[in-house]
């Protein structure tokens, strides 16, 4: 039971300071106090209202007080004056809500809900004040379900009015009634659906008949820049797939997304755009920056990067500082605002090949069934289609010779062609062309012959072709830009109308009418014709990879030729059997007995190849030599038979990859000569029958007893295979349950980091959204996110939470009123179980008594000290328990020794505490007079001291809870296994997280998601309020990608660190141990060192171990540099501890490559290795060769092996590598030998980073981009460049991969800056070189940069002997031109009296060079008169009219054009004679000044700005 003096004691410091209300109230006998505080606006906090109106529920004549009593009240006046103020009811708490609460009265309310429904607008009965957020989302009961419904109803129409506007439109036009001049097309929006698809195709005429391609004409959107990244050949089902992404994102999504598209990363396809729509985390945009000085004063000013004085702020100069910043974060200003790319892994959710089922809205295409290869010419290769793959080395692909044809109209064009096709015939018989043929027909066996022979005729190493739209459409490819299409011949059927007579289903006939005539009907008849139309060879196309559809060649594998040759047998129209043959013919087949002999002993080659020519000969020229001549088939001559089975054979050998290069038909032209174009188109066509029906039979064998095989493999497996369990039935939907939810948000009412945020519960409504609840924790950010994940793991309930908070809240009251006795002994007291072994250290009871003997009236209670203290460390075992539930089993010991450390550590600081407390009494036992003041400030001195001590000794329980929660020591022994650990659950974490982002982002919403369980989906999904765009927010995705990284570095420096080891020395006095197994560093001394060796080891980190009686540190290289500062333990060697650990790990990494080393590698002597230039070279691809030497004695080296010729690059590396051992003479030598067997293989290709060269001289060229060093007249010029690093480039590498490793995950040997702005990369593909300057957001390449320059011609090397004299000197003649002399830096200065010469100087020197004659006013224009600083005008030079007389005197002929010259001249020279007033001095200073401010001062840029 509490006094009112106590009440009032309790809150004295509030009532006086004047800055809190304090409640005074009576519960029962007891009085209470509680202050509460008031805003910055002087109102109520809401849930100090609530519980101001809880105290008046218990005692309605509570009163409240502010500090406007006296401070100088004593404490009986205070109580007198609050208790006349509580007997009489002043103050009370109704008077104080009604004056300091924000809240409406109930007329305003009634008013404004009034006003409000009559505006049709929601009304809230909650004030917001500036800078406080409204959430439309979350009902806080501020307003009417009514109210509430109506402004989710007005967001709702808001957003989709906003929605109603197309994301995407594009006009879709029928492209073969467009090229027809039919033109038919409608737009479309997207996201659409298939029947409306369906139904703009058959409005538009795409039947998949007559018309089958579309294309667009144009693109609407009103996202910026889309529309021009969209092609006329997209897909329908691509662009709904885009348009849905779209459709779904929010407004500050979109924006991203459009300043995405501007920055060009991912949006040169629509591929690119779907997986940027899904990737936009990988971006950071600043919607307020637009420009560099923005950006600079955003970095400075709002994010503190870097931190400046608010006086240096005034001379800063932000848009540079912003301009460099922005160029190493390769970022964009765009009209959105400032965005760049973060380096998160851009994951490519579509790989532009399915489109998922349910963005598909192009009607299926009809099922194609096998044409007749006689009657149907196709214009795509059909389903299941394979081409050969000939042995040859692959060539680069040839052009298409295109058939020009001239005639406009489709007939016309057919006929023009099938002409080229009969002079095709007549010069298809050369051996080479022969052969192209057959191999054109290997691949296109199910051709028609016509196509056949078009296409050998214009593209002969054609393998698949296709369509325009059918490369797009079906193969993801697209044809590359310039590309010259195949004419072929296409079938394109039309139908017609006619009338026809009617039959009668039943017999046949005509049906008669009551006329007696036939009756008629109209009917529509398919009429079949032909088209010609373009296709395209694979190899002029670009894009998705295409499946393996090539057929495996057979060469070597004689399991396969079993297969194959068995396949064979069973396409054979007669037997097949082996024999020993005589005369060297490898086979024949037998017309008598039916039957193909071939040779025993063959290769396996040999034996397929004789096999496919016995069988041509058995199916094309089989005759019954039983039957009568007259009923025999006439038969083909013998040349004509063999050319017919040896093409056959060709072609089918070409088809399945054989070795075709012992095919030789040189006889072809021969046989040829003389027949008719008829008889040879017969063959031709014999010929492409029979190979396509062989191989169509060959390949249906094969497949069937492949099937076969694996069939059999697979039955053993199958024999012990459990039946397929049944599905388990679909459960009914639950019903709905109510849920708590946390959240941790900021608190608007913070006044201190303390309390900067609030952890909230929130329960959960049917509609999805969530209510808000109560308040359980105040506190810091990372307290309040600590005891979420406590919440949402289960490890405290709400109830305890708040527990928590409330705890900090109480004051420690004095102890007034003593406790009963109790005879309870110490041993006797009950003890709370625990699972952990708790050890319990004794407490100094007397020391316990006399301390509160000496502090208080009341009497001691035995064993009261030991039980309070078993209490704690109960407390702190019951924490032990849980936290070892929670942590891996192996940190169990640890906190065991944590808990024990805790226990002894409390027990003595609790002794300390009595014996402290118990050296001067209260001043209420003592009395005031004679009271020892200086003894209890000593006293009070102490126990603080003894209260930091326990406050350390509390902060052992926060290390109990954070064991095993992340930090690892690399004290631990396990703590490799440990970080692979923790690195494989951050792993499949970052995994979790971007599955679930993708799930949510594809079906926005979590229901039915596989990666985590329903209960946290909910979770999640509540939650999202503070993420707002995906359940897991980018900072998420961020951090933990940064932590992984973080580990596998510290894996890697443990690793390296236990391999090699630290070493130890002596030194004067003692010696230095490398404990590894303790992880430390330890000094051991003979004797005690003195005061300052110990205080110089302290400021170095070491600290004196009672347990290892030694000074130590934690053992790592800063160990070593530490112990460098302290002169006592200096090594007796002489070196400093960093050169003895260096020289340790390199003992260390030498004895391991010895020991990994071949024996006889040790016993080889020792080379020095130089590079060569080649003298031979002739290509840069063997510009420079590897010279082994092998030194002497005596100082000199003989020659040894040259090792590996090739580029200068290449050798370097190789050079490295073998001076660190990595590679030996013997691997270099291999190398260069695979290097020539394979030179076409891309292993020579490599990649060289140039970066500018430090200096002066190289300032405005740095960071610079390309278009702006253009505007300065500045050129990428390779000497201004040194080389930093080249390695060999990997196939598939691109300069965006070789981008992003350098500027994130650098290689050990690069020494250059991260690639930025202003470096260039040279890569070397194909024997040839190219640039590529590293641009603002591109690369640029720059073939400048590879130009080598070419050396200066110097006037004196080409000089002639000659000289000429003019009125200013003599000068002599130089063999130079006019331009050659001004590329070198010289000018023109005057002209010779003739004309014939122009002298030329530089400033120092001058030259004669001779020039034709020229107009002279234009020599006069280009000459500099340098005596006198002006032009000398076409005057000077021009004759007078005194000297054109005085030639006519002499009998010279002079034209009227010089006459009428010389007299403009002579008038012009009157008034240049005219004297001109000199200016001033002060004049020509004047015009000198302006001339100088008119000038526009060089921009510098600043050393101290530049970022690399």
């Amino acid at each position: 039971m509490a006094s009112l003096r106590d009440a009032i004691k309790e809150q004295q410091e509030e009532l006086q300071g004047g800055n809190a209300w304090v409640a005074f109230w009576k519960e029962g006998r007891s009085w209470h106090s509680e202050a509460f505080h008031l805003d910055m606006g002087a109102t109520l906090y809401p849930e100090d209202e609530w519980r101001l109106r809880e105290i008046e529920a218990a005692d309605p004549a509570a009163i409240v007080l502010n500090g406007y009593l006296s401070e100088d009240m004593t404490l009986d006046e205070l109580t007198t004056s609050i208790r006349y103020h509580y007997e009489h009811r002043m103050n009370g708490i109704t008077g104080f809500i009604t004056e300091y609460s924000d809240r409406l009265s109930p007329e305003e309310i009634e008013e404004g809900r009034a006003a409000a429904r009559a505006a049709g607008l929601p009304f809230s009965e909650k004030p917001f004040r500036d800078g406080e957020d409204f959430d439309p989302y979350v009902y806080d009961g501020s307003m009417s379900v009514e109210d509430y419904e109506l402004m989710q109803r007005m967001t709702e129409n808001e957003r989709s009015e906003r929605m109603d506007e197309p994301i995407l439109s594009g006009y879709l036009s029928n492209l073969g009634a467009y090229a027809e001049g039919r033109p038919a097309g409608e737009w479309v929006t997207f996201p659409t659906t298939a029947e409306h698809m369906k139904e703009v195709f058959d409005r538009i005429g795409i039947d998949f008949k007559n018309y089958e391609e579309w294309h667009f004409t144009e693109f609407q959107s009103p996202i910026p820049g889309l529309a021009a990244k969209l092609g006329e050949h997209e897909h329908p089902d691509e662009l709904n797939y885009l348009g849905k992404l779209l459709e779904m994102q929010f407004d500050d999504d979109r924006e991203k997304f459009a300043a995405a598209i501007a920055l060009g990363d991912h949006a040169s396809s629509v591929e690119e755009l779907i997986n940027l729509a899904q990737n936009l985390d990988c971006y950071w945009i600043y919607p307020s920056v637009h420009n560099e000085e923005e950006y600079g004063h955003y970095l400075v000013d709002e994010l503190e990067e870097p931190e400046l004085p608010e006086e240096a702020k005034k001379y800063f100069m932000y848009e540079e500082y912003g301009r460099d910043a922005a160029i190493n974060d390769g970022g964009l200003f765009t009209e959105q605002g400032y965005i760049y790319n973060n380096q998160n892994t851009f994951t490519r959710w579509y790989d532009g090949r399915d489109v998922p089922e349910e963005y598909r809205v192009t009607p299926a295409l009809p099922e194609p069934g096998r044409p007749d290869p006689e009657k149907v010419e196709m214009d795509a290769a059909p389903t299941g289609q394979t081409t050969a793959q000939p042995k040859e080395q692959a060539q680069e692909p040839r052009p298409v010779i295109p058939i020009v044809l001239t005639s406009e109209k489709p007939a016309d064009k057919l006929k023009e062609i099938t002409d080229r096709l009969e002079q095709g015939i007549t010069e298809l018989f050369e051996s080479e062309r022969y052969k192209e043929y057959l191999r054109v027909m290997s691949k296109f066996h199910n051709y028609s012959f016509n196509n056949t022979l078009l296409i050998a005729m214009q593209k002969p190493d054609a393998s698949l072709v296709a369509g325009f739209s059918s490369w797009k459409n079906n193969f993801g490819r697209n044809v590359m830009k310039g590309e010259k299409g195949i004419k072929i011949i296409a079938p394109s059927p039309f139908t017609v109308k006619q009338e026809v007579e009617k039959t009668d289903p039943q017999t046949g006939k005509p049906v008669i009418g009551k006329d007696g005539k036939p009756v008629t009907e109209e009917k529509e008849i398919k009429v079949p014709a032909y088209k010609v139309v373009s296709v395209f060879d694979v190899s002029q196309t670009e894009g998705r990879e295409l499946p393996d559809i090539a057929v495996d060649e057979l060469t070597g594998d004689v399991d396969r030729f079993k297969d194959f040759f068995a396949a064979l047998e069973q396409a054979s129209p007669v037997p097949i059997g082996f024999e020993k043959i005589e005369g060297g013919a490898h086979g024949y087949y037998h017309l008598e007995e039916k039957r193909i002999a071939i040779d025993e002993g063959m290769s396996d080659l040999q034996t397929i190849k004789t096999a496919i020519h016995e069988i041509a000969h058995a199916k094309l020229h089989d005759i019954d030599l039983n039957a009568p001549k007259e009923e025999q088939k006439p038969r083909v001559d013998r040349r004509t038979r063999e050319v017919e089975a040896e093409s056959v054979a060709y072609t089918v050998c070409q088809h399945y990859g054989l070795d075709t290069s012992d095919y030789s038909f040189g006889y072809v032209a021969g046989w040829s000569s003389g027949k008719e174009l008829a008889e040879l188109r017969g063959s031709l066509e014999t010929i492409r029958n029979t190979a396509a029906e062989m191989i169509n039979a060959i390949d249906g064998h094969f497949a069937e007893l492949q099937k076969a095989q694996e069939k059999e493999k697979a039955q053993p497996q199958h024999e012990g295979s459990t039946p397929e369990q049944p599905e388990a039935a679909p459960q009914e939907k639950a019903a709905f349950t109510p849920e708590t939810i946390y959240r941790v948000r900021r608190n608007p009412y913070s006044d201190r980091e303390e309390n900067a945020c609030l952890l909230q519960a929130y329960v959960t409504q049917e509609n999805g959204r969530a209510k808000m609840g109560e308040v359980l924790f105040r506190g810091t950010p990372e307290k309040c996110r600590e005891l979420l994940g406590q919440l949402n793991a289960g490890e405290l309930t709400a109830g305890q939470v708040k527990e928590l908070y409330a705890k900090p809240q109480e004051q420690p009251e004095m102890e007034t009123v003593s406790p009963e006795k109790q005879a309870e002994t110490p041993e006797a007291a009950p003890q709370k179980e625990t699972q952990a072994t708790v050890t319990y250290y004794p407490i100094n009871e007397a020391a316990a008594r006399h301390a509160k003997e000496m502090n208080s009236f009341s009497d001691y209670k035995p064993g009261s000290a030991t039980a309070a203290y078993r209490q704690q460390v109960d407390e702190a075992a019951e924490l032990a328990e849980r936290q070892k539930a929670r942590v891996d089993p192996m940190y169990h010991e640890k906190i065991d020794s944590l808990l024990d450390t805790y226990a002894r550590k409390l027990a003595a600081n609790i002794n300390k505490g009595y014996e402290i407390d118990a050296r001067v009494p209260s001043i209420l036992i003592a009395g005031g007079s004679n009271f020892p003041t200086g003894k209890k400030e000593k006293q009070n001195a102490a126990r603080d001291r003894n209260m930091e001590e326990y406050q350390e000794i509390e902060g052992l329980l926060d290390k109990i809870r954070s064991t095993g929660m992340g930090g690892i020591s690399a004290d631990d022994p396990q703590a490799v296994q440990k970080l692979e650990k923790k690195l494989a659950g951050l792993e499949k974490t970052q995994e979790t997280m971007k599955a679930v982002n993708a799930y949510y982002r594809k079906h926005k919403t979590l229901d039915g998601c596989p990666h985590i369980s329903p209960e946290h989906g909910q979770k999640l999904i509540a939650s999202m309020a503070s993420y707002d765009r995906a359940p897991y927010p980018t900072w998420a995705l961020s951090n933990n990608n940064a932590e992984i990284r973080r580990v596998k570095e510290r894996i890697k420096s443990l690793t390296q660190q236990k391999e090699i080891g630290f070493t130890g020395w002596e030194f004067d006095g003692g010696r230095v141990e490398a404990n590894t197994q303790d992880n430390r560093l330890q000094i051991f001394f003979d004797e005690k060192p003195d005061a300052a060796v110990r205080e110089e080891l302290k400021s170095n980190g070491f600290r004196w171990s009672p347990k290892a009686e030694a000074w130590q540190r934690q053992l790592n290289s800063n160990a070593y540099f530490a112990a460098n500062y302290v002169k006592s333990i200096q090594p007796l060697t002489g070196e400093k501890p960093t050169d003895l650990q260096r020289a340790h790990i390199r003992a260390q990494q030498s004895a391991a490559q010895t020991k990994d080393a071949p024996r006889e590698k040790a016993a080889m002597p020792e080379y020095i290795y130089k590079i060569e230039a080649n003298p031979r070279s002739d290509s840069r691809e063997n510009l420079s060769f590897l010279q082994a030497y092998l030194p002497h004695g005596d100082g000199t080296a003989a020659i040894g092996d040259v090792l590996y010729i090739g580029t200068p690059e290449k050798c370097r590396e190789l050079l490295g590598q073998l001076n660190a051992g990595e590679l030996t003479q013997g691997e270099v030598k291999e190398l260069y030998a695979k290097a020539q067997e394979q030179p076409e293989t891309g292993q020579d290709d490599t990649f060289s980073i140039y970066q500018l060269k430090d200096g002066d001289e190289t300032r405005d060229y740095r960071f610079e981009p390309y278009d702006r060093l253009q505007a300065a007249g500045l050129a990428v010029d390779r000497a201004n460049y040194e080389l930093v690093y080249t390695a060999p480039l990997v196939p598939g590498t691109s300069l965006d991969d070789i981008f992003t490793r350098f500027n994130i995950d650098h290689p050990k040997d690069f020494k250059g800056h991260s690639l930025s702005v202003s470096d260039v990369v040279v890569l070397h593909q194909d024997g040839q070189d190219t640039a590529h300057y590293v641009d603002r957001g591109d690369f640029k390449q720059v073939p400048e940069f590879l130009q080598e320059k070419q050396p200066q011609l110097t006037p004196d090397e080409l000089e002639t002997g000659e000289k000429i004299r003019t009125p200013r000197g003599t000068f002599y003649v130089t063999g130079m031109s006019r331009e050659q002399m001004e590329a070198v830096g010289y000018g023109v200065h005057h002209q010779s009296d003739d004309g014939k010469y122009l002298i030329m100087g530089n400033g120092t020197r001058a030259f004669a060079v001779a020039t034709e004659q020229e107009n002279p006013l234009k020599a006069a224009e280009q000459t500099t008169e340098q005596n006198y600083n002006m032009i000398d005008g076409w005057i000077n030079n021009t004759p007078t009219v005194d000297e054109l007389e005085a030639k006519v005197k002499a009998g010279e002929t002079i034209s009227l054009v010089d006459l009428a010259n010389a007299v403009k001249a002579d008038k012009e020279r009157g008034k240049a004679a005219k004297p001109e007033k000199k200016p001033s001095i002060r004049a020509q200073l004047k015009a000198d000044k302006e001339r100088a401010a008119q000038k526009k001062p060089a921009k510098q840029k600043s050393q101290d700005l530049e970022r690399s």
